[in-house]
């Protein structure tokens, strides 16, 4: 997406398929999985009109902490924060904040989890 940005921490990697289509930053030592999506909030949906002529916004930012594993085909939507050490479940739409350690799964996502010290 035009003005998009995406940054990427150290040791972290990303799995085949993802798609950013937000502004996203995403810290060291983390796991994408495969086909997950960073899609920006950037359309209008609560304005009456055509969809396909209201005016697309600059790009939401996606946040990702360190140490964050999101599994295969999940999609997070932006403005969003992925706090450091938090795990998103595998098809899981993230609609907002995720807290650090947690582990969160759902349509949308919701908190079924905290990671532990080992």
């Amino acid at each position: 997406m035009r003005g998009a940005t995406l940054r990427v921490g150290e040791r972290t990697g990303l799995g085949p398929g993802c798609r950013c289509m937000a502004s996203v930053t995403i810290g060291d030592d983390c796991l994408i999985s495969a086909d997950v999506r960073f899609v920006g909030d950037d359309h209008p949906i609560h304005v009456a009109g055509r969809l396909n002529e209201a005016p697309s916004r600059f790009p939401r930012e996606v946040v990702v902490g360190d140490d964050v594993l999101i599994g295969a085909g999940a999609i997070v939507i932006g403005p969003a924060n992925v706090g450091t050490g938090a795990v998103i479940a595998a098809g899981a739409v993230v609609t907002g904040d995720v807290a650090p350690r947690s582990i969160v799964g759902g349509v949308p996502a919701r908190v079924i989890g905290e990671r532990r010290n080992p």
